[in-house]
């Protein structure tokens, strides 16, 4: 039958280790036959016809390099078919086998030595077809795929290194068996056909880029600024390509310039050393730097300055030239050229000259630096002709040197010279708290009125300004706030308040000062005030001989109160620890109620209250708690106030006394309810309880009682017998199996009641009720008492039973049948054992009491021929009674001629031999109808 193709086009995701590509596999199927296997390539394409079998319609996969890792995929196309122990053939050509180093699938590596030279033969039954790769270098054995189900697929990883890669291919294809079993014929293989097999052809890398080098050169060597400077990159190449561009950066801030023309230029704006770094790119955009350093150079400037501004003639003139600047070298010389033949050169940038003759003169600087750059400046000085004649006035103080008054000078005859003295020096506020306030001129000696003045200068004068000295003196304080009231302090007769402080005042040297701080100041907050801690500065009086601040240091203090609630426990004491005038007192005792004043912002601290005050001897105050708390931070008038409650006295009696001991009596507080209960006691039995005499509770044990006053409470008891046990009966005989039942009788005590039976003296697991029946396995004497408890825990036990226990009465007779002719006779015996002794005896002939048969053995004769059953009844001493197994007679006609008796036991033939035979013949004829029907089909 011709085959038949199917195309089938699946999406699939192909992995390899550098990228996912998303391709489309087409399958070419062959419907019937083994041909159902297709080997493909994940990360590869499908190819069409091509002349090489390597590449004809097979799956197509080329990789770069020497190492790779891809997968490949075997598919089951069949739909019926499994493909049992499933091969992956794995073929190199020459050049893969030769450069074959690692080969690993699935993590299993597989050795160089396992590939063979030739062609594939699955199974040895079938030689791959020609048109595929073969022979060449293949192994089948090493990678077992297993078992693929129909349309169901397996993938492996190949993992493989070459020592080249040039020439190098793999081939893949697949075989397997469509039976579970080693087959035995072609028709059994599974394999791919020469379109569903696979290629991977490799190839070298290509050779990896190199960077290119990078130099230039600039000049020239030693630019000035604003001077251009060229670049010169011509020195940089790539070695396999060509520079792309050349990047520039200057150094100096400016953008980085890029060109593709290796010499470009650049100058600087200002002097100083650059780095420059030039940046290359080749085609391959690799990179490479080079850098250098250019120093850039700038002139001198020359600068100077001379004084005085307008000298006079012969007057020295000072020349200075250090604001020249040498901006990149070192100044070396100054050449002075001062316009009257004088040129002078110096190393030195000051120098002097005089001109013999007043007039204009041009002066010239040039200065040369260690680079041997120079600059020149000039300047035109005008000298003046010789002054008329001068007087010296001088001007000073006295204390001296204490400011300078303007005026001091020379001056020309008959010049009115006015001179103004300062009120103040330093000036009215003065300096650290000192000053000098003037008081009057003298000029040579000689009182002159008023200031300023004016001074004739017809001579040498001198004008001295007079001064006293003064100091500040301040009172101020610490501690008050705005709600500060009335003095504060008192200075020499003049009372100062809050708002009049800081007060200073100057006052003259060697003055006396007298001065007092109230001790107390008052505020308008109620509950606040200001207490004096301390003084800082001289006592009053004191003499002015320096500045002085004195200082009242003020600390707020606030009224606290300790009082007590209600006004029946005021009296108490208490301990209480604050800070009064920065000292703090510790737990000191007082009463209630208590008021002190406490410095601000501390902490006053109430504790140790007396906790009980007495009214009488069944009431009292409590102490409860405090309010707001038991300490507070001082920060205004404060109240502590101790809450004491009212407490009554319970008192808890019993009658009779001292029976037992009720808790609860004790102190309550007023209203609350207290529970009382009357416990169990020991041969009493609780009544009743009365509350101050008035019953209370119906007989309850438990009760409330309402604490709003002194109470008693009083539990009434009245005694109860003790407790006792008797049980019944007191004797039993029984046979084992047999039961005896016990019942008690409980009287006394205080019900209800636990009960425990005991059997020889232990006790009987879940004997526990009024009642119990004893039921005993085994033959002997037992004893049996109770051990009762009453509610109160007392117990008692009862009388002691006895039971004896005999065995189990049994009875048997012999014969148990027989056969015998009328007027034979057949004797029946008994065995007897159990029971109690002395047994009675009574046999029993077709259920019938045979009179006077009371003997433990009875002999039958029969008068009549039929059908006798016989059995025994036997009494033991207990009154117990047991019937034996009953005895079949059989009593027969006497024969004529004669008869002989012959006692048997019935038995039942069992005819095995027939029933043996009767199976043969049957077997026999079914084996004569089975043949009969297979030569009739």
């Amino acid at each position: 039958m011709p085959s038949r193709k199917r195309a089938l086009t699946i999406t699939i995701t192909v992995i390899m280790l550098s990228m996912l590509i998303p391709i489309f596999l087409l399958f070419y199927t062959q419907v019937g036959g083994g041909a159902v296997l297709h080997v493909s390539l994940l990360e590869g394409t499908l190819a069409g016809e091509d002349p090489d079998p390597w590449l004809n319609e097979c799956w197509l996969l080329n990789l770069t390099g020497t190492s790779q890792t891809f997968t490949v995929r075997i598919n089951n196309t069949s739909a019926a078919k499994e493909s049992y122990d499933t091969h992956l053939i794995i073929a190199l050509n020459d050049a893969g086998y030769s450069y074959l180093e690692n080969l690993n699938v699935d993590d299993n590596d597989i050795q160089k030595s396992a590939f063979q030279y030739g062609t594939p033969k699955p199974y040895n039954i079938w030689i791959w077809p020609s048109g595929d790769v073969y022979p060449t270098w293949f192994n089948d054995t090493c990678v077992k795929i297993g078992t693929i189900p129909p349309k169901g697929y397996k993938e492996v990883t190949v993992s493989v290194t070459f020592s080249n890669a040039t020439g190098v291919r793999m081939h893949f294809d697949a075989y397997g068996s469509s039976v579970d079993t080693i087959p035995t014929k072609t028709g059994d293989i599974t394999r791919n056909p020469l379109s569903g097999d696979s290629t991977v052809l490799f190839q070298p890398e290509a050779p990896t880029p190199h960077p290119p080098f990078a130099e230039f050169l600039y000049y020239p060597s030693w630019p000035n600024t604003n001077e251009t400077v060229t670049f010169n990159a011509s020195a940089s190449y790539d070695s396999d390509g060509y520079i792309a561009s050349y990047n520039w950066d200057f150094g100096d801030g400016t953008p980085v310039v890029i060109e593709s023309d290796p010499v470009t230029t650049h100058s600087y704006n200002a002097f100083g050393n650059y780095t420059v770094t030039l940046t290359i790119i080749d085609n391959d955009g690799l990179t490479a730097n080079s850098t250098n350093i250019i120093s850039v150079r700038q002139h001198p400037v020359a600068s100077f300055i001379f004084s005085p501004p307008d000298p006079s003639e012969g007057e020295q003139i000072i020349f200075d030239a250090s604001t020249s600047t040498p901006d990149g070298g070192t100044i070396i010389s100054y050449e002075w050229d001062f316009g009257d033949d004088n040129i002078t050169t110096t190393s030195d940038p000051i120098i002097t000259n005089a001109y013999s003759r007043f007039g204009n003169y041009n002066v010239t600087l040039n200065v040369t630096d260690s680079e041997g750059k120079w600059d020149t400046e000039s300047k035109t000085i005008t000298v003046r002709a010789p002054p008329p004649p001068q007087y010296y006035l001088t001007v000073r103080t006295e204390p001296t040197r204490i400011t300078t008054i303007p005026g001091e000078d020379w001056y020309d005859n008959c010049t009115h010279v006015e001179l103004t003295a300062p009120l103040y020096v330093p000036d009215e506020t003065g300096f650290n708290g000192e000053r000098y306030v003037f008081t009057q001129w003298t000029v040579d000696d000689n009182f002159i009125a008023g200031n300023p003045i004016t001074v004739h200068m017809d001579a040498n004068h001198t004008a001295i300004a007079h001064y006293v000295k003064q100091y500040l003196v301040t009172f101020t304080q610490t501690g008050l706030d705005g709600t500060a009231i009335g003095a504060v302090v008192t200075v020499n007769d003049m009372q100062l308040n809050y708002t009049q402080l800081p007060f200073a005042i100057w006052v003259n040297e060697s003055s006396w000062i007298n001065y007092t701080y109230n001790d107390i100041v008052p505020s308008t907050v109620s509950g606040k005030r200001f207490k004096l801690v301390g003084i800082t500065g001289p006592p009053s009086p004191f003499l002015m001989t320096e500045p002085i601040t004195v200082v009242g240091s003020y600390k707020t203090q606030y009224q606290i109160t300790v009082t007590a609630i209600p006004d029946e426990a005021l009296g108490g004491t208490f301990k209480v620890t604050y800070t009064q005038c920065g000292t703090t007192y510790t737990d000191v005792q007082q009463t209630t109620p208590w008021t002190e004043w406490i410095d601000a912002n501390t902490t006053v601290t109430v504790s140790k209250p007396q906790d009980v005050i007495t009214v009488s001897s069944d009431m009292r105050y409590k102490f409860d708690y405090y309010t707001p708390s038991d300490s507070v931070i001082m920060d205004q008038a404060k109240t502590i106030t101790l809450i004491y409650k009212i407490q009554y006295y319970l008192t808890v009696k019993v009658d009779p006394p001292n029976i037992t001991i009720i808790s609860g009596e004790g102190w309550y507080d007023n209203c609350t309810n207290v529970e009382l209960t009357a416990p169990t006691v020991k041969d009493y039995e609780f009544e009743h309880w009365d509350v101050d005499g008035l019953l209370q509770g119906d007989g309850a044990a438990n009760i409330t009682v309402h604490m709003n006053a002194p109470h008693t409470a009083t539990a009434h008891y009245a005694g109860i017998p003790p407790i006792s046990v008797s049980i019944s009966p007191t004797t039993a005989r029984i046979k084992v199996g047999e039961s005896v039942t016990f019942t008690s009788d409980v009287s006394g005590g205080k019900a209800p009641y636990s009960y425990q039976w005991y059997l020889n003296g232990s006790a009987v697991l879940g004997a526990t009720d009024p009642t119990w029946t004893f039921t005993p396995e085994t033959t002997g004497f037992y004893t049996v008492y109770m051990v009762v408890t009453d509610s109160f825990g007392v117990t008692a036990q009862s009388n002691e039973a006895s039971v004896t226990v005999a065995p189990k009465l049994l009875v048997s007779i012999s014969p148990t049948s027989a056969e015998i002719f009328v007027e034979e006779s057949v004797e029946f015996t008994s065995a007897v054992s159990g029971g109690y002794t002395p047994y009675s005896y009574q046999w029993f002939l077709n259920d019938k009491a045979v009179s006077g048969a009371t003997s433990s053995s009875w002999t039958f004769t029969p008068t009549a021929g039929g059908i006798y059953y016989v059995y025994l009844k036997v009494t033991d001493d207990n009154g117990n009674v047991v019937q034996s197994e009953t005895a079949r007679v059989a009593v027969s006609a006497v024969p004529v001629g004669g008869y002989s008796v012959a006692i048997k036991g019935h038995t039942i033939a069992k005819p095995l031999t027939f029933y043996l035979a009767l199976v043969v013949i049957l077997a026999g004829v079914f084996v004569a109808i089975r043949r009969k029907m297979l030569r009739e089909n």
